[in-house]
């Protein structure tokens, strides 16, 4: 049908936009170069913007770059499966209707374009369906997934298409309309602005079939259903900003009968050749309100083509440039949170290394050496940090714990082997030497081991740690990353890898096998510093025979100056050797974590480039997209073409039109060419036939669904749940039973709209109950609440509708299926649209419900709209019939739900919608399509099932009813279960920070009780060195060595390292301290804020009522064990760990530590005193007695050096000394940890007694199953 002034618009408008396509085309390059200048930091994100590039380039090809596209006017179909997409493109371009689905949903799956009058009519896949899984028989994709994935590409082809036309024809139908049809009209048709028209089909056979509907109330009836529906549309178009749109309500079979070219090849053939005998296809046209949309159309696209088809690629390219530009921000919406990420990472990594110098920078980083620097730069400022990190600093202490007591060992055995050389005239010679260290090198090597270890934990702990915190966020990637739930395990093999340290196959101990990548703990034996040594044994054993020659005096002197000397050796000899492990450990700690920290500063340098380029892209872009002329106003046009329409009409009417007329066709309500149509006697005979083998097919069903549960195997249950279960849910199972009345409870659900009010009004009226009140029918959303309807020898139960876009719709519907002892799902004759969740879950069932199974009973409802007209073409109607059918089990089957023949059954509950809107209806009003309309055989069947029956069916929803209690407290128990599990695992990091804090505090304290030790031993030697210098009968000098052992320059040193101690102790409580209570917040708030999927409301106490009492479960916080809750909630643990925050060592020392020496001067003195008053009796003392008075000075200095490094540890009550203080807080962390352990021992016992109780839980499940296990029943 060739309208020229139509084409002639096409082609004004193809002229206009081919002299604006150039210009376009630089538009589109100029975005496509600013989306590719963004520097992304990952693969992630190159995927990601990719992705962006590629959906961009797509849409602005299809409206700028297609040629056969360009050349004409472009309409897309576009709406819900089954809505009338490819009807309505038949009739527009009078096809032969062999693109007109037979019944089957999602029949179109492909885009194909139908010329028009110079435009291109694009019919869609629908979108909502559930995938046609013909398409795809060869999947090998689960049935589920698999119609996910088709659903998911079908409706990707859909928006392709939308994203290129001229000109939207938004199409729905009088089923229902779905909140997720609007959200992708919403993201798919107004995010471009398109042009849109709004077409609802009218699937009712009797809307303006003003022959075969005479009253004027039951024409008014159908015609305020048509107008709920559309003002359920224009709700919903106004909320998403389409406000203006026309809505045309049209009857698409009919217009389609009218229109069709012949031979026909669409489906209802044989209605088709009757209507158009019996009513021609002129009025099958006008009466289909068909050429109001099409004059619509026709009028838009001839005075806007050109204004149409300007807005669609000028606000596509907007559009397509707004959407690219708004997915480029969300890309970078965490950026900065992931720059600080990145930048407090590679802040904290230089923290514990040390801050790479300039100077040895390309030594410690490699190749990566300038990422440095480039980092600095990125984030404006350097990095602060000394050359040496924490690592280092605990390593120090780990030198001064583990080879003080190897170096003393030496220093004592060498001493005494030099001083027994020369007191015999001995040599001392190398062998000598070499013995004694070959002697200790197990101790050395042990020592090495135990010390190689421990900093490598500490390695490896710090590094973890701080990657732990940012690596899920800032993405440090795999080589380097460490999450917080097992990726300490690969940090740590790194780490020890690399050091040289190996995990002992039994029980992950750590060892140390060898140390030879810079240090021979074998071959320092014949080292350069033992070499030294070997003169100085030869020089001490040279004197010995010279000592007898000189005087006393004289070889005392010697004496002191070869053990002075021998000593020196030694320590010169270990500080060889701390000096290499402290060489070797700061190359292996670099070796380790270098490429940690590399990795932290390439994000923060890449981070911050990535940040930076989007928002200049962004700006690219929007400088581009403001390139793109003004659009013309698509609205202007369409209002202008709605305007013509109905004044053509109103100057063509005999009679005064409205707009309700004209778009929603109520003109036909007054109108007076009747005829009735008489039913032929065949006809009649077949539906009687139809009719009867449906009573029988139902009557099977409920035999079977209904069959008797054993009474005795009923009863055993119930008294086993009495045994087995807590207080509270066997009294809420045993209240079921009390109250058992033996009715059965239908319970109708389904999509809202789909007639379910309808057909329980209906079935009422059959069975001569009375109609709620509160029962509403309508277009829109009616009902609310369950309400519940007495039906003599049931109950029938109606529900809120699913998809109705109102909260808690579903869940009111899910619940109120639970006690069913049969449930009717209504469906419509598109079957399972949008979302079939929870119709999946009524069938199989949920954690919490009892899956119905073989008691359900899918009722396809408006049977009257499937297409065919039963008392014209039963044949049609039955075939149609059987195809729904068939066609619901597989799309059941799609979403792995079996069923069968039996539980399928197709009705209209009120056909034609004439009595939706009257307050009561009777039985007999329903006389004239009683005949096919499969009320009947529904409501026989379900008043003629026995009282047995009736019994047997309410037990069974019963039955299911205490599942569901038995069900919900399992899943409370389980819920529990996996909190009291869980609370190891989130205390986890918690344990490891307590369990560092009390290493690195007993480290520390052994380091500090070293230096102490280190100083007094120093101070010691001298004076002891003094002593021996000493001439026999030199009493007074023997007391003035003995007084000037602790000397004022000895307490001033001391304090100075007190400063020193202080220091590090007030950096170790105060590190730990701070994590510890972060680790503690962070324990909190992850309690507090987790909860179980699925997790629900109940009560759980001891199983089987026992003690305890109950706790709430329904709460949205994650409850503890009461043990573990007290010890998290323990402030005063907390203040504990951190009291000693803020001690001050000096002026401690020179006070308190002199009251300890004051404990030990007395016995000095005494030693003193005695020798003085030995000289003024006896002038000469013998050598010998001079020797005795020395070794006892001495040996007690030695052991008053021993009481001082303990003294100076402890201190006392009014100001502790660095050793109590570090391990006071030792012990406190300790206690800590303890009682989270011992919390856990409690949760394992609650978790075992609620397990054996969930076991129980299982078993009663299991065996009510069995129970009610339905089996086939015969015919």
């Amino acid at each position: 049908m060739v309208n020229s002034r139509l084409e002639s618009a096409v082609d004004a408008a193809v002229l206009q936009a081919e002299t604006e396509r150039d210009e376009l085309r630089d538009v589109v390059a100029g975005i496509r170069s600013a989306i590719e200048s963004v520097q992304t930091p990952g693969k992630s994100e190159g995927s990601e913007l990719r992705r962006i590039l590629s959906e961009f380039s797509q849409v602005s090809d299809g409206l700028i770059g297609d040629p056969a596209q360009s050349e004409t006017f472009n309409i897309a179909f576009f709406g819900r499966t089954g809505a009338g997409k490819s009807t309505l493109l038949s009739i527009l371009g009078c096809l032969d209707g062999a693109r007109v689905s037979d019944g089957h949903s999602d029949f179109t799956t492909e885009v194909t374009p139908v010329a028009w009058n110079k435009c291109q009519l694009w019919d869609t896949p629908g979108i909502n369906g559930w995938g046609r899984p013909e398409v795809d028989e060869q999947s090998e994709v689960s049935s589920k997934d698999s119609a996910r994935e088709r659903r998911s590409t079908l409706e990707g082809r859909a928006r392709r298409a939308v994203e290129k036309a001229d000109l939207v024809l938004l199409c729905f139908d009088s089923q229902s309309q779905q909140a997720s049809e609007f959200g992708k009209i919403a993201a798919w048709v107004q995010e471009f602005g398109k042009p849109v028209i709004a077409v609802l089909n009218v699937r009712n056979p009797r809307w303006r079939h003003s022959r075969r509907l005479v009253g004027v109330a039951a024409r008014k009836t159908l015609s305020r259903a048509v107008a709920e529906h559309a003002g359920n549309i224009r709700t919903e178009l106004d909320r998403i900003g389409l406000t203006g749109t026309p809505i045309v309500a049209y009857h698409a079979q009919r217009a389609l009968f009218a229109r069709a070219s012949e031979p026909y090849s669409g489906p209802a053939a044989d209605s088709l050749a009757v209507e158009r005998e019996q009513f021609g296809s002129d009025y099958l046209l006008a009466s289909s309100n068909f050429p109001a949309l099409e004059q619509l159309i026709v009028s838009a696209i001839a005075h806007g083509a050109a204004d149409l088809r300007r807005t669609s690629m000028r606000d596509g390219l907007r559009g397509a440039a707004d959407r690219a530009s708004a997915e480029l921000a969300v890309m970078v919406t965490d950026a900065e949170d992931r720059i600080a990420l990145a930048d407090v990472t590679a802040m904290k990594l230089i923290d514990v290394l040390g801050y790479p110098e300039e100077e040895n920078r390309t030594d410690l980083l490699g190749v990566s050496a300038p990422i440095l620097r480039d980092a600095e730069e990125a984030r404006g400022g350097p990095y602060l940090g000394t050359a040496s990190g924490s690592i280092d600093r605990f390593f120090e202490r780990l030198v001064e714990k583990h080879l003080a007591a190897p170096r003393q060992m030496v220093l004592n055995e060498v001493e005494i082997l030099v001083s027994e050389n020369l007191r015999n005239g001995d040599d001392t010679t190398a062998e000598d030497i070499r013995d004694v260290y070959e002697r200790h090198r197990e101790d050395l090597t042990t020592a090495v081991a135990e010390m190689w270890a421990a900093a490598g934990a500490f390695l490896n702990r710090r590094v973890s740690v701080v990657l732990a915190q940012g690596d899920e966020d800032v993405a440090l990637g795999s080589a380097a990353g460490a999450r917080r739930d097992g990726g300490l395990k690969g940090v740590f093999g790194r780490v020890l890898s690399i050091v040289g340290i190996g995990a002992s196959a039994a029980g992950g101990v750590l060892v140390l096998p060898a140390v030879t990548n810079f240090w021979n703990p074998a071959g320092w034996v014949s080292g350069t510093a033992v070499i030294g040594l070997n003169a100085v044994g030869a020089a001490a054993g040279a004197l010995g025979g010279k000592l007898s020659a000189d005087g006393q005096k004289d070889g005392a002197r010697h004496r002191s100056r070869a053990l002075q000397e021998v000593r020196d050796a030694v320590n010169e000899s270990f500080d060889t050797v701390e000096a290499d492990l402290r060489r070797g450990f700061h190359d292996q700690k670099w070796r380790a974590a270098a490429p940690h920290l590399i990795e932290a500063l390439e994000q923060v340098v890449n981070l911050n480039r990535y940040a930076q380029s989007v928002p200049a892209a962004n700006v690219a872009i929007a400088r581009s997209r403001d390139r793109i002329r003004r659009s013309p106003e698509p609205g202007e046009v369409i209002d202008g073409a709605v305007a013509e329409v109905v004044a053509s009409r109103r100057r063509k009417s005999t009679r005064s039109l409205t707009a309700a007329d004209v778009w929603l066709g109520e003109d036909w309500i007054e109108a007076t060419d009747v005829a009735v149509v008489e039913t032929r006697a065949e006809v009649l005979d077949h539906l009687a036939t139809t009719r009867a083998n449906d009573r029988k097919r139902l009557d099977r069903f409920i035999a079977r669904a209904w069959t008797p549960v054993d009474q005795v195997g009923l009863d055993k249950w119930l008294s086993r749940i009495d045994a087995m279960v807590d207080d509270e849910t066997k009294d809420r199972v045993e209240n079921i039973f009390a109250v058992f009345d033996g009715v059965p409870s239908v319970v109708v659900v389904g999509d809202y709209s789909a007639g379910k009010s309808s057909l329980v009004k209906r079935l009422l009226a059959e069975v001569g109950a009375t109609e709620p009140r509160a029962l509403r029918i309508s277009g829109a959303v009616a009902t609310d609440t369950v309400q519940v309807c007495d039906a003599g020898h049931f109950r029938i139960v109606d529900s809120p509708g699913f998809q109705s876009g109102r909260a808690h719709h579903d869940s009111i519907a899910l619940a109120a299926t639970v006690s069913a002892a049969l449930v009717v799902v209504v469906l419509h004759v598109n079957l399972m649209i949008g979302d079939t969740g929870l119709l999946e879950s009524i069938v199989a069932g949920t954690e919490l419900t009892v899956g119905k199974g073989r008691r359900v009973l899918f009722l396809v409802n408006r049977a009257d709209e499937l297409g065919a007209d039963p008392t014209i073409a039963p044949e049609d109607f039955a075939r149609l019939k059987d195809l729904k059918a068939a066609e619901l089990r597989g799309a059941l089957a799609s979403l792995s739900v079996e069923i069968d023949d039996l539980q399928v059954h197709l009705v209209a509950g009120d056909p034609f919608g004439q009595y939706a809107d009257q307050a009561t209806v009777v039985r007999a009003d329903f006389d004239e399509n009683r005949t096919w309309d499969g009320v009947d055989p529904l409501k026989n069947a379900l008043l003629g099932f026995s009282r047995g029956a009736a019994r047997s069916g309410a037990i069974r929803g019963a039955i299911d009813e205490a599942c569901a209690i038995l069900a919900r407290r399992g899943q409370v128990v389980d819920d529990r279960s996996r909190e009291l599990e869980q609370e190891s695992d989130v205390t986890e990091d918690l344990m490891r920070a307590l369990t560092a804090a009390e290493k690195e505090a007993r480290t520390l304290e052994e380091s500090v009780r070293e230096r102490i030790a280190k100083a007094v031993r120093r101070r010691t030697d001298s004076t002891i060195d003094e002593i021996r210098k000493i001439a026999p009968g030199d009493g007074s000098g023997l007391k003035d060595a003995v007084d000037g052992w602790l000397d004022e320059p000895f307490w001033r040193d001391l304090e100075r390292l007190f400063d020193v101690i202080g220091t590090e102790s007030q950096r170790l409580v105060e590190e730990h301290s701070s994590a510890i209570r972060r680790e503690l917040e962070f324990t909190r708030i992850e309690f507090a804020g987790m909860r179980p999927a699925g997790a629900v409301d109940g009560a759980v106490g001891a199983p089987g009522g026992q003690g305890g009492g109950a706790a709430a479960a329904g709460s949205s916080a994650f409850r503890l064990s009461a043990g573990l809750a007290k010890t998290l909630g323990n402030r005063d643990a907390v203040y504990a760990i951190g009291k000693a925050i803020g001690v001050k060592f000096r002026p401690w020392g020179a006070v308190n530590a002199g009251r300890a020496v004051g404990k030990v001067a007395p016995i000095l003195s005494f030693v003193a005193a005695g020798l003085e008053t030995y000289k003024l009796h006896a002038d000469s003392v013998a050598a010998n007695k001079m020797r005795q008075a020395k070794a006892d000075a001495e040996e007690r200095l030695h052991a008053s050096s021993a009481e001082l490094v303990e003294s100076v540890m402890r201190g006392d009550e009014e100001r502790p000394g660095p050793g109590a203080v570090l391990s006071d807080f030792a012990a406190t962390v300790r206690a800590l940890r303890e009682e989270i352990r011992a919390a856990h021992s409690d949760s394992a016992a609650l978790w075992g007694a609620l397990r054996a109780e969930r076991l129980h839980i299982s078993e009663l499940l299991s065996d009510a199953a069995e129970l009610t296990l339905i089996q086939n029943v015969e015919d």
